[in-house]
C-alpha cells in the first residue's frame, strides 16, 4: 500500500483539490491512471488525461448521450449520468458509423466503428498546469470532414496536441453523426416528426458541452473559433448562418468548402424523398407496419451500406450530378435554415458580425486525372463534359477550357481536374467570400494555399516522389494540425508552411484577426481584408493571401476570368440536363443485390458493382457518372487514411 501524508495549513482550494487527486493516482488502478495524468471535473465526468512534454490530452470524452435504444434520428441528449471517472489517456479511435469505403482508406486496426461515438477529444498546452493556471486560453473548435459520411474527429493526423503547444489554444477535435444515421427526415402519421441535420446538431451539442466545460480546462468559453476542411467547412459555414448557433462560436474558418454542394441542400419535401429511396432499399416501405421500426429494427452496418447506391439513385431522380458526392447531408428545414447558404450570406440574414476566413487549396482536385488510366483527347474531354454536366452546359464549358486552359501536352485530363477545382472549390467559394464582405458587419479573409504535398494516389499509378506533389484538396490539413510524418518526404518548406498556418489560425483563435501577433512562428506577410476596393496599403482589388514556401504574400483577383465564366453560366443551375444513355427504374420485386449496371466506352471497361439491399434497385450509368462517384468517394476518404 502506499503512503500519502499531506499538509493542508494554508493551501488553495485548488491545492487541495490536486492533492486529493494525486491520492486517487497514486492508490487507485495503473491501469486507468498514468502517473503523468490529469483530472478535470466535467458534466461528463472526472476526466484523467495524459501528459506529455507537448500537450495535456484528454481522449473520448462523451458530450452526449448514445444515440442508441429510442435515440437514433433524435437530437443529442446531454448526459445525464456522469462517470465517477473518465479514462480520457488513450486515443481508442472511436468512431461515428461510416459509409462503405470501396478504397479501405479508412481501414485501422486501432478504429472502432460504434453507435456510442459522441465523443470529443480535448489538448492543452504542456506548459499549463491545469490545477493551478489562471489562464484563459482562446478554443479552437474543429469539425472533421469526409463528405458528412466518412471520418472522426479521432484521427491521428489531427491529433491536436501539437497545435496546441504551438498557438497556446485549447484544442478540441469532435465526432458526430454520418450518413443516413446524421442526416435522415422523417415524417410518419401518429410518430414524432424528425427534422433530420442530427449530425449538425450533435456539433451544436458538443458547442455547448465547451461552454460548459473548458474554463477547466484553461479555456475561453467567449473565445471560441470553429473550424473545419471540406464537409467540416461546410458544416462551419452553416454555423455561420445558423441563430442556433450564433452564441456558441466566437469566429470561424473555412477550409476548402465545397460551397457548389451548397446549390443542392434539399428541403423537407426533397429529403423526405432521400428518405424514402432508403426505406425502399431496405424494404421498409407502406407494405410495413411501421416505416420507423423497421429503420430501427435494422443494424448500422445495414443502413450505412445503402449510402452509395441512393447516392446515385438520387444523382439520377433529382437531376443533378453533385448527389453522387454528397446526398446525406445537411438540409433546409424551414426553422433554423430557411433558404440557400448563398442566399442568406448574400441578402445579410446570417451572424454577420462574426469574423471569417475562407480559402481554398490551388489544385482541389488535380489528382482526378489518376483515376482514368487513358490520356484524353479534346473529343473525349467534350463528351466527358457532356456526362456530367448535360449536353448544353458540357460543350460551353469544354470550349471555355479549351480557349483558357489547353493542356501543354495534349492530355486534357489535367484540363478536367482543373476545371472541377473551379466548378467546385475556387470560383463559388469566391462568390460566398465576396457576399460575405459586401454584407457582413465584422471581417472578411480569403486565403488560397499552393504549397504541395505528396499524392498517395499519383504515386500508386506510377508517378514519381518528386513529380507527385500538388496542393490538393485536404492538404493542408496536417500543416494546420502540425502532424506531417517526420521522413524523407518532409522537408524545411513544409516547416515553414506548418508555421504560417500556426501563426495566423492561432492569432484567428486569440483575437479574431489573422495578424495580431498574438502567435509568432515566423516574420509572415500581414493578412488584408478581402475588401471590392482593395486593402489599405495594398494595390488591386480582393486582395487575398496565398499561403506557401519560402514566404506567404498578398495577391488580388484569384481566377478572376474562368469564375466570370463560371457566374455567367450561373454554374449550370437550376437545371442540369442528363444525359440520354442514363436511366434508372426502381424494381418491386424482393432481390438481395442492387445492381449498377455501368455502360462502357470503347478505350475502357470499368466492371459493374454489387451491393446487399432488401429491394432491387437498377441504375444505368455512364462511366464519367460513376468514375466521378468514385472520384468523389477517394477524395472523402483520402483525408482519412
Amino acid at each position: 500500500m502506499t503512503s500519502v501524508s499531506f499538509q493542508m495549513r494554508n493551501k488553495s482550494f485548488k491545492e487541495i483539490v490536486r492533492y486529493f487527486q494525486v491520492f486517487y493516482i497514486l492508490v487507485g488502478p495503473v491501469t486507468t491512471s498514468p502517473i503523468d495524468s490529469q483530472v478535470v471535473q466535467t458534466t461528463s465526468g472526472a476526466a484523467i488525461g495524459v501528459t506529455t512534454d507537448t500537450a495535456h490530452s484528454f481522449y473520448g470524452i462523451h458530450y452526449a448521450q448514445a444515440p442508441v435504444g429510442d435515440l437514433p434520428w433524435k437530437d443529442p441528449q446531454p448526459v445525464v449520468t456522469p462517470e465517477s471517472t473518465i479514462n480520457a489517456t488513450v486515443n481508442t479511435h472511436v468512431q461515428c458509423h461510416q459509409s462503405p469505403n470501396p478504397f479501405q482508406l479508412l481501414t485501422d486496426d486501432e478504429s472502432i466503428e460504434t453507435e456510442d461515438c459522441l465523443v470529443l477529444n480535448v489538448f492543452v498546452p504542456g506548459a499549463i498546469s491545469l490545477q493551478y493556471s489562471d489562464e484563459s486560453l482562446p478554443v479552437m473548435f474543429y469539425i472533421h470532414g469526409g463528405g458528412f459520411k466518412f471520418g472522426s474527429g479521432t484521427s491521428d493526423d489531427i491529433d491536436g496536441g501539437n497545435l496546441a503547444n504551438a498557438t497556446n489554444s485549447v484544442v478540441v477535435t469532435i465526432n458526430y453523426r454520418l450518413g443516413p444515421l446524421g442526416f435522415l427526415t422523417l415524417s410518419e402519421e401518429g410518430r414524432e416528426y424528425i427534422r433530420g441535420n442530427q449530425g449538425l446538431k450533435d456539433q451544436q451539442q458538443a458547442l455547448r458541452w465547451v461552454q460548459q466545460n473548458v474554463a477547466n480546462f484553461s479555456g475561453d468559453s467567449t473565445r471560441v473559433m470553429i473550424f473545419g476542411n471540406s464537409a467540416g467547412a461546410q458544416s462551419v459555414m452553416l454555423h455561420t448562418i445558423s441563430p442556433v448557433s450564433d452564441n456558441l462560436f466566437s469566429c470561424a474558418i473555412q477550409q476548402s468548402n465545397p460551397v457548389n454542394l451548397a446549390f443542392i441542400h434539399p428541403d423537407v419535401d426533397g429529403a423526405l424523398r432521400i428518405s424514402k429511396r432508403l426505406s425502399e432499399a431496405l424494404g421498409c416501405d407502406a407494405n410495413t407496419t411501421s416505416e420507423r421500426d423497421c429503420l430501427l429494427n435494422m443494424t448500422a452496418e445495414q443502413i450505412t451500406l445503402q449510402t452509395g447506391p441512393i447516392e446515385l439513385l438520387t444523382a439520377m431522380e433529382e437531376g443533378s450530378s453533385l448527389y453522387v458526392d454528397n446526398t446525406f447531408f445537411p438540409i433546409l428545414d424551414g426553422e433554423e435554415f430557411t433558404d440557400l447558404p448563398l442566399n442568406m450570406i448574400q441578402s445579410g440574414n446570417w451572424n454577420s458580425h462574426k469574423n471569417v476566413i475562407i480559402g481554398v487549396n490551388t489544385e482541389e482536385f488535380v489528382e482526378y486525372q489518376f483515376f482514368y488510366p487513358q490520356k484524353w483527347n479534346e473529343t473525349r474531354f467534350l463528351k466527358m463534359n457532356q456526362d456530367f454536366y448535360g449536353p448544353y452546359y458540357g460543350e460551353i464549358i469544354t470550349d471555355k477550357y479549351v480557349e483558357l486552359y489547353p493542356p501543354p501536352s495534349g492530355d486534357y485530363r489535367i484540363t478536367y481536374g482543373e476545371a472541377f477545382s473551379h466548378y467546385y472549390m475556387d470560383c463559388p467559394n469566391q462568390k460566398m467570400a465576396k457576399y460575405a464582405s459586401l454584407s457582413n458587419k465584422s471581417s472578411v479573409f480569403f486565403y488560397t494555399n499552393s504549397h504541395p504535398k505528396l499524392s498517395d494516389i499519383c504515386v500508386q499509378t506510377g508517378g514519381s516522389r518528386e513529380d507527385c506533389k500538388y496542393a490538393t484538396h485536404g492538404s493542408e490539413v496536417r500543416y494546420v494540425f502540425r502532424t506531417m510524418p517526420n521522413n524523407e518526404d518532409y522537408h524545411g518548406d513544409d516547416e515553414v508552411v506548418e508555421n504560417q498556418f500556426g501563426s495566423y489560425w492561432g492569432n484567428f483563435a486569440h483575437s479574431c484577426t489573422p495578424s495580431s501577433g498574438a502567435v509568432n512562428l515566423g516574420n509572415f506577410t500581414a493578412w488584408p481584408q478581402y475588401f471590392p476596393n482593395g486593402a489599405a496599403g495594398f494595390s488591386g482589388t480582393w486582395n487575398y493571401l496565398n499561403i506557401g514556401a519560402p514566404m506567404s504574400d498578398v495577391r488580388d483577383q484569384y481566377r478572376t476570368e474562368i469564375c466570370q465564366f463560371w457566374d455567367s453560366i450561373n454554374y449550370g443551375f437550376p437545371t442540369h440536363e442528363q444525359s440520354s444513355n442514363t436511366t434508372t427504374t426502381v424494381g418491386q420485386s424482393v432481390s438481395d443485390t442492387v445492381s449498377l449496371e455501368v455502360s462502357t466506352m470503347p478505350t475502357e471497361s470499368y466492371e459493374s458493382t454489387d451491393f446487399t439491399t432488401s429491394n432491387s434497385i437498377s441504375v444505368t450509368l455512364t462511366v464519367p457518372v460513376m468514375r466521378i462517384w468514385i472520384a468523389c468517394t477517394y477524395m472523402c476518404a483520402a483525408l482519412w487514411k
